[in-house]
């Protein structure tokens, strides 16, 4: 009895999905999912060590993928791409937008990225669909991986009058975000990440061919969506707890500990060994740490596998006005943070009698995939493109969201929020916070119980 083969099965495939009902899959990206190489997606956390918060937070970027794979093919069906073969290669190019993801999503990642800059995501994702298996069956069912990553890359030209949809993978409200906040949100039980998401669907449209912006009913469902996204930065993403794992992981893997894991490199002879490089394998290679040297290192293994953290010590918010930047500090934010860029350069005084490997310094704006608050902070006419903008009326010109000054996103565009933190052993927190309290302006600082 003969097999058919997958990739010309003419039958769709059906996901249950907890955020978006049920997913359909067409053939072609049915058989790009079933690559190996995107099965490794399920044993990738989306939220790294957030499970060990939010313990609910066990959810993939496998579950994300296929959620951003729905949103494409619901607003290429909402915006009439009848052009077959770009609707394919855009909806492809959402499903495979994370394929190169690290073990340990972001947290990993932010190792990585301190020993090489071209070891981010991205590249892997563009390496992926160019030049191993999945490229292959990209081209087994005839879809161009060339115009997929060009997608990827918010450069897709070839079809001028579908330009705009370059920026529903790249932009401010980008299908991405669309999907991770709500999934994240219900994930972590949390209500902060939700929002209208019908609504704002249906208040999106194409302007000019140029970029997609949204409807003047649709404003409301905006500002939800960009208070779900601060919201969920502070009180999920930004978790202390979790960001103690974070910082755990990069003393963990220093540069000569991270070159001897033999991760591949984002390359055409090495992509296709990514399969086997998920999150069980990171773990496996914590717990090969020699445990009993003695050492810093194995002691900070032996914690990370226990789940004792390093132990938050204080930590101070900043909402600073970008505007305003040059004109106004907050004392005590300038404090934390020059002591953490000391840390960083080993220059301490003599009168801190806590080891300088046994303090940790955090500094979450520049750290985090998630630092934009709605806009960037840097204000070219680069950063400004995938800004989201309002249509009031056809006869109109579409404006920023945040050119409103009663708008809730001009507000968030215009105040950015910092935060440092430090960490130590708790044996070192008592005559850490005492030195500390020496040094800073009190005011501002919240400090963690030492009881």
């Amino acid at each position: 009895m003969s097999h058919k083969n997958k990739s010309t099965e003419s039958r769709p495939k059906y996901f249950r999905d907890p955020i978006h009902g049920i997913i359909e899959v067409d053939p072609k990206a049915r058989y790009v999912i079933d690559s190996p190489l995107f099965q490794r997606l399920r044993g990738i956390k989306q939220l790294a060590f957030t499970y060990l918060v939010y313990h609910g937070a066990e959810h993939s970027r496998f579950g994300h993928s296929l959620g951003v794979y729905h949103l494409a093919r619901t607003l290429v069906r909402q915006f009439g791409v009848y052009a077959s073969d770009v609707a394919e290669e855009f909806c492809l190019a959402a499903l495979l937008h994370d394929v190169g993801h690290f073990p340990f999503s972001h947290s990993f990642e932010s190792v990585a990225k301190s020993h090489g800059k071209d070891l981010k995501h991205e590249k892997y994702s563009e390496e992926l669909i160019l030049h191993s298996e999945i490229s292959d069956r990209l081209s087994k069912v005839d879809v161009n991986p060339k115009h997929v990553v060009e997608f990827l890359k918010g450069t897709y030209l070839r079809e001028p009058r579908f330009r705009f949809l370059n920026m529903l993978l790249s932009s401010e409200l980008d299908i991405d975000r669309l999907d991770f906040l709500l999934r994240d949100s219900y994930y972590c039980g949390v209500m902060y990440g939700t929002y209208d998401l019908d609504r704002l669907i249906l208040s999106m449209q194409p302007y000019r061919n140029q970029e997609v912006v949204i409807s003047r009913k649709g404003i409301q469902s905006v500002e939800m969506y960009v208070l779900a996204r601060f919201s969920m930065y502070l009180q999920v993403y930004a978790h202390h707890t979790r960001r103690a794992f974070d910082l755990m992981l990069q003393s963990l893997f220093a540069k000569r500990d991270f070159e001897n894991l033999g991760y591949p490199k984002p390359t055409k002879n090495e992509i296709n060994g990514l399969e086997g490089f998920d999150d069980n394998w990171l773990l496996r290679k914590i717990k090969e740490i020699p445990q009993n040297t003695g050492n810093s290192r194995s002691r900070l293994a032996r914690q990370f596998l226990k789940r004792e953290p390093i132990k938050w010590v204080c930590e101070c918010q900043a909402f600073t006005d970008v505007f305003e930047r040059g004109k106004r500090t907050i004392p005590a934010y300038t404090t934390l943070s020059d002591f953490c860029r000391s840390l960083k350069n080993r220059q301490i005084d003599s009168s801190l009698k806590v080891p300088i490997d046994e303090i940790w310094g955090d500094d979450l704006f520049g750290d985090l995939p998630f630092q934009n608050r709605y806009r960037p902070v840097s204000y070219t006419s680069e950063s400004e493109k995938g800004i989201i903008r309002v249509l009031n009326s056809p006869q109109d010109e579409p404006r920023d969201i945040a050119d409103n000054p009663s708008s809730l996103a001009s507000f968030l565009a215009r105040n950015m929020v910092q935060i440092v933190r430090v960490y130590t052993l708790e044996r070192n927190r008592t005559a850490l916070v005492s030195y500390l309290k020496k040094k800073c302006d009190k005011e501002g600082i919240i400090w963690c119980p030492t009881e």
